[in-house]
């Protein structure tokens, strides 16, 4: 149920409206779902005062609704400034302990009948534009607070997927399909295409693909069927069918599952669904290409993305407590491993994180392409997650995404909630051998608060390896047009690195893997990746080349 609740949107004074803080007692006793209150015009733009001391008082529960509160004045002219949205949204977030109980909406409707228009069409839409650009805003500033290093985006981009056309016909309308599936880098990662011929069969075909993809184990596999006539199909399905069961057999290592696409004349298509290659997905006749291709991306790239959001556990029900027997000091995936260690041996635990995120390293840093080879006990989590989490049985692969990684420990997090302060800066602890004092300071209410809490023992699960990407200065770069940025924190997502020469400078993990995504796009054109001390001590001789470098250059610069 949605309920709301206004003084109208006449033109008027409005300076007999109730107070809202009369309101509030028999709002309390209202079961709703979602709760619409002004709270962005001149009479009502402060009732978010009224809504934070009816949630402090205990006479409202934040979690028995979500408030969606005015930020737009619909009766205004004047457009709200994006900025404006975010920081009343803010205030309702504070309050509320959580952005999944807060909405942005309108103060009400931009009319009242329909004769009557409090301001025109068109500044209606861009009053709408505003309030979306204000909570996209808003849910960035959350997720940055306290936070050492800037976060471009939301969520992930799904994970990417290899295909491989098994081409049954060798018709023309086969390359128009083989063009059409050349997806863009972030779709995409390869593109292998495979003839079979009813000469070879299907096996030889599908020996062929298994030899292709047998390595290709870091993305899942799209393997197309393709036949313009319908022996073509027939045949290209069975080989896609066989080569889907050599990848399964084959135990040398853990990959991702493949999909079968059947792709050919509706009656043999369905024939060959049905007999040779039985839970595949039609993807019509071919005859247009590009629906086959979005059919194909959709399908392949539906929930393997990851939203940050979810790891925003909110504000903990329980206060910060004045003693317990370990503070563990950052919730990435250290923290809250030993967190969990600690529990199972009976000691009380609290575990501090500073941003409104937990996942460390990885839900700051990472970027969407980000791997790592989670089949070494280092980096699994299954074993720390709740037996009733689908996570815990989930395949623990070779080579796990960034997605993935997240994933568990967003799981993990949940199973660790009420330990968990998010927004907790330490600024100090004090004692020895024991006995120690951790001075703190909680953001995310309407104040901070200041709180000293004793214990016995203090875990710094804090990373100061990785650090914070450090600024890097060469000579040239005022005057250099190509590109350039850190290459974490997806802050190269969007870049189209096609037919762009690339520099990456360092040679860890994050400049490794920059590397590898711009040899996918473009793996015919020149790479350099340069160490840190070979830029140093070669300075002086390239200073005089660095201003000359193309526009077309892409640099990365990777620390």
């Amino acid at each position: 149920m949605r309920i709301h609740i206004c003084w109208g949107n006449y033109a008027g004074p409005h300076h007999l409206d109730i107070h809202t803080d009369w309101v509030w007692p028999h709002v309390a006793n209202i079961k709703c779902k979602y709760l619409l209150m002004e709270g962005a015009n001149p009479r009502h733009g402060h009732d978010a005062a009224a809504y934070e001391k009816a949630v402090a008082s205990g006479l409202i529960d934040p979690t028995k609704f979500v408030i969606v509160p005015g930020v737009i004045d619909t009766t205004a002219a004047r457009i709200e400034h994006p900025e404006l949205i975010a920081e009343r949204l803010l205030r309702y977030v504070r309050a509320a302990g959580h952005p999944s109980r807060v909405i942005a909406g309108t103060d009400c409707g931009f009319a009242s009948t329909a004769k009557s228009t409090a301001i025109t069409a068109d500044l209606a839409w861009m009053k709408l534009e505003a309030l979306v650009a204000g909570a996209a805003l808003a849910s960035r500033l959350y997720m940055q607070a306290q936070a050492p290093a800037p976060m471009k985006s939301i969520s992930l981009t799904p994970t990417p997927f290899r295909v491989c056309v098994l081409d049954g016909s060798s018709a023309p309308s086969a390359r128009t399909l083989i063009d059409a599936l050349g997806f863009s880098a972030h779709e995409r990662s390869s593109l292998d295409v495979v003839l079979v011929s009813s000469e070879g069969g299907a096996a030889k075909g599908a020996k062929e693909c298994f030899e292709a993809l047998r390595w290709a184990v870091d993305f899942p596999l799209a393997l197309v069927a393709y036949g313009a006539t319908p022996m073509g199909v027939c045949i290209a399905a069975a080989a896609a069918e066989q080569a889907a069961a050599l990848l399964r057999a084959d135990s040398a290592a853990s990959r991702r599952p493949s999909t079968i696409f059947v792709c050919g004349p509706a009656a043999p298509a369905a024939q060959a669904l049905k007999s040779q290659a039985p839970g595949s997905v039609y993807a019509g006749d071919g005859s247009n290409a590009p629906e086959v291709a979005a059919l194909v991306s959709k399908t392949m790239l539906d929930g393997t993305g990851f939203d940050r959001r979810t790891l925003a556990l909110g504000t903990n029900a329980r206060p910060l407590p004045d003693a317990t027997t370990i503070v563990v000091i950052g919730g990435g995936l250290l923290g809250m491993v030993a967190a969990q260690r600690l529990l199972k041996r009976g000691h009380k635990v609290v575990i501090l994180e500073q941003r409104t995120l937990i996942g460390g390293i990885w839900s700051m840093h990472a970027n969407s392409t980000s791997q790592v080879n989670s089949s070494e006990g280092g980096y699994c989590l299954k074993e720390f997650l709740p037996e009733s989490s689908p996570r815990k049985h989930a395949h623990n692969r070779d080579h796990s995404t960034a997605a993935e990684v997240l994933l568990d420990l967003a799981e993990l997090g949940r199973s660790l909630k009420e330990y968990i302060y998010t927004q907790v800066q330490v600024a100090q602890i004090l004692g020895t051998n024991g006995d120690y004092n951790v001075v703190c300071l909680q953001h995310g209410a309407t104040k901070p608060i200041s709180k000293v809490i004793k214990c016995s023992g203090v875990v710094l699960a804090i990373n100061d390896r990785v650090g914070l990407p450090r600024p890097l200065s060469v000579p040239g770069m005022d005057q250099f047009q190509g590109v350039m940025a850190d290459g974490t924190s997806d802050l190269l997502k969007g870049t189209d690195w096609t037919g762009k020469r690339v520099v990456v400078f360092g040679m860890g993990a994050f400049a490794v893997e920059n590397v590898r995504t711009a040899l996918e796009v473009t793996p015919y054109l020149p790479y350099l990746p340069i160490h840190s001390t070979t830029l140093t001590t070669s300075t002086s001789t390239h200073h005089t080349t660095t201003p000359a470098l193309p526009a077309t250059l892409a640099a990365t610069l990777t620390h």
